[in-house]
């Protein structure tokens, strides 16, 4: 007869989650173009730390640019 089993932590755990505070998830931000009208941008922002990065892919770690970090911003400070 097989046993029953609960999931361990780290399988319940999300995927796509910020590889530096392990947010779950990030906003699209709006920027202005050139014209002068708003609209949303190639940009991201974690929603946990305020990473600022281009590909939503490298925010949860699984660039495949040789360097990962090459497109990722950095922290912006606490308000």
């Amino acid at each position: 007869m097989p046993y029953a089993s609960t999931p361990s932590p780290a399988s319940t755990a999300p995927a796509y989650r910020c590889r530096l505070c392990n947010a779950t998830c990030y906003r699209r931000l709006v920027e202005r173009s050139a014209d002068g009208r708003l609209g949303y941008g190639n940009r991201y922002r974690c929603a946990g730390c305020g990473l600022t990065f281009e590909d939503p892919a490298q925010w949860w770690g699984s660039g495949t640019s040789a360097n990962p970090t090459a497109r990722m911003g950095t922290p912006l400070p606490a308000s």
